[in-house]
């Protein structure tokens, strides 16, 4: 288990629950808002939970996928390695239900911004309805660090 502590806001990014259950979170910059990605199953089969909670000027939104996959894992490791050591300036995490975490550089590199995207789901009532959750925030670049780690952590049986 790797466990690391953000600087400026103390928080815990990666921890275990006691029912075996893996989670990291990912922080906004002011802290009132996350995207959790949270391991179900076993080594044998994982599906994820993957939610974001957003709240700002008054308001607040919550959205959930119970059964996520994220595809190509190994290669999205090996990306996000060279995001961090500052060699690309975006990399994505791609999960069914068009689920997508992208990191992107801003401000000429300075800054962090966390695209998502928590997959759809269709209406069962008509044709062509579906629902999506999607919105940004930035994240603090110190941090990348701590989720490289736990990241590596979370998909080290599918690297």
């Amino acid at each position: 288990m790797i466990t690391a502590l953000l600087k400026k806001s103390g928080r815990k990014c990666w921890s275990k629950q006691t029912d075996k259950r893996d989670f990291m979170k990912l922080f906004a910059i002011d802290d009132k808002s996350e995207i959790e990605i949270r391991k179900t199953g076993d080594e044998q089969y994982s599906s994820f939970i993957c939610s974001a909670r957003i709240s700002g000027c008054g308001a607040r939104y919550y959205a959930e996928n119970e059964d996520q996959l994220f595809l190509e894992t190994k290669e999205f490791l090996t990306a996000f390695n060279h995001f961090v050591q500052g060699d690309t300036d975006s990399v994505s995490l791609q999960g069914t239900y068009d689920t997508e975490l992208t990191f992107l550089r801003i401000q000429q590199g300075r800054n962090i911004l966390l695209k998502f995207c928590i997959g759809y789901i269709t209406a069962f009532y008509a044709e062509n309805v579906e629902y999506k959750f999607t919105g940004a925030f930035e994240i603090r670049p110190e941090s990348l660090n701590a989720y490289q780690l736990e990241f590596m952590d979370m998909f080290a049986y599918y690297a």
